[in-house]
């Protein structure tokens, strides 16, 4: 159960995330209509309901897009570290 759990835990972080990474381009309809087809698709259902190591993938690509848009942003020297702490724990695997 708690292995699930994480696993939930990271494509609910996973959604918030590519929620925030749209609102950046478009308006917020077309992000929140863009958040509700990744948060159902197939892909997203079965990681969060798989307790294995394809869930951190989740969060892993959409960390790496952040990532990318606030170097090209020339964000500041904190984001960037949590930015990195982020995606380090990203390799976190569940349930082992």
């Amino acid at each position: 159960m708690s292995a699930k759990l994480v696993s939930a835990s990271l494509a609910f972080i996973a959604s918030c995330l590519f929620f925030v990474l749209i609102r950046q381009w478009v308006s917020f309809k077309i992000t929140v209509l863009s958040t509700l087809m990744f948060s159902s698709s197939t892909w997203v259902i079965f990681q969060a309901r798989d307790a294995g190591f394809g869930s951190s993938f989740l969060l892993a690509m959409l960390f790496m897009l952040v990532t990318a848009v606030a170097i090209s942003k020339k964000a500041s020297g904190i984001v960037a570290y949590l930015l990195a702490l982020m995606l380090s724990l990203c390799f976190y695997t569940p349930g082992f």
